[in-house]
């Protein structure tokens, strides 16, 4: 499942975060998953963290999401 994340104020890096499961729609399994907003909040600030600067123009920048990493933060 992907997310494209930019800034609605004003035009820079749009961030595309990959997370490692399926769409809940299409994935057959007895854990779904679902993308809330306190993760993408979460992804946001790992991506800045990680270098993503939102207000300068250029391509996108790929962040992977590993659920893992969130569940102490994020319930779904």
């Amino acid at each position: 499942m992907l997310a494209a994340i930019e800034l609605d104020s004003q035009k820079g890096s749009t961030l595309s975060v990959e997370f490692k499961w399926l769409r809940p729609d299409v994935a057959i399994t007895s854990y779904p998953n679902s993308v809330a907003p306190k993760l993408i909040e979460l992804c946001i600030k790992s991506a800045i963290n990680e270098g993503w600067n939102p207000i300068n123009p250029g391509p996108a920048y790929n962040y992977y999401c590993e659920l893992d990493q969130h569940r102490t933060n994020v319930s779904n």
